[in-house]
């Protein structure tokens, strides 16, 4: 399915690590592997995606808002900045290793209720921080679109919500992440990677899917664009 790249997903949405074979990575203990997952080896990079979110929720209109995202990674720490619907600003900052650490800060003009929340969308999630999570327990593998995938449960700092999270055995990349609040056993909102797209050798995630009670969001990414680091990021990764 997959060709394997170098870049971080750090969010969200680029393919993140080194291939390493379904063998070998069934071969890890939980722990190993969720490392794996969360300190991605790689070079500097960076990426650029632009595209549209829809939104259905059951008896109202569709409604879309634009959204884009750029992305530098680093060795130890990815950031991002979600743009969405023209005028809201979302800065994510994830370091990796042993006390790894999210930041998120949101830019919104004064008196502008935000938008991003009623399509479903949490900065966080799309910036995959729920990976990070304290590791409660392995599952059963699941094939999902084809490809086989170790699931766990993580819980969050707080122990008010766990993630149920489906990872590529291949990729370290994670296919299908199911919110619970706890206690529960309902997920409340649920995200998947549906399409991938490459470009200029790298993979991205074009397409996911999100959705919770009588509600859905789909998020489509037509323009993609990543390279390697060279001193200076290209226009338009972030803005202020």
């Amino acid at each position: 399915m997959m060709k394997a790249s170098s870049a971080m997903l750090g969010a969200l949405l680029l393919l993140p690590t080194v291939f390493f074979g379904q063998d070998a990575a069934g071969a890890l203990s939980p722990e190993d592997f969720l490392s794996r997952v969360r300190n991605p080896p790689g070079r500097d990079s960076w990426a650029r995606m632009k595209g549209s979110a829809q939104h259905l929720r059951e008896g109202a209109r569709p409604i879309q808002a634009p959204i884009e995202m750029g992305i530098f990674f680093t060795p130890v720490r990815t950031l991002a900045q979600i743009r969405f619907n023209g005028n809201e600003i979302y800065n994510i900052g994830q370091s990796y290793g042993k006390d790894a650490a999210t930041s998120v800060e949101s830019k919104v003009p004064a008196g502008v209720p935000p938008q991003i929340g009623i399509y479903g969308i949490t900065p966080e999630d799309l910036a995959m921080s729920f990976l990070y999570w304290k590791f409660k327990e392995e599952h059963k593998r699941e094939t999902i679109r084809g490809q086989d995938c170790r699931v766990f449960t993580l819980e969050s700092k707080n122990g008010k919500e766990q993630v149920r999270v489906a990872i590529n055995c291949e990729y370290f990349f994670p296919m299908r992440a199911e919110w619970f609040r706890v206690p529960g056993n309902t997920p409340v909102r649920t995200l998947e990677a549906s399409a991938f797209k490459k470009e200029n050798d790298y993979w991205f995630v074009s397409k996911l899917l999100l959705s919770g009670k009588d509600w859905s969001t789909s998020i489509r990414f037509s323009e993609v664009d990543a390279g390697a680091f060279k001193g200076t990021l290209p226009p338009e990764v972030f803005r202020q």
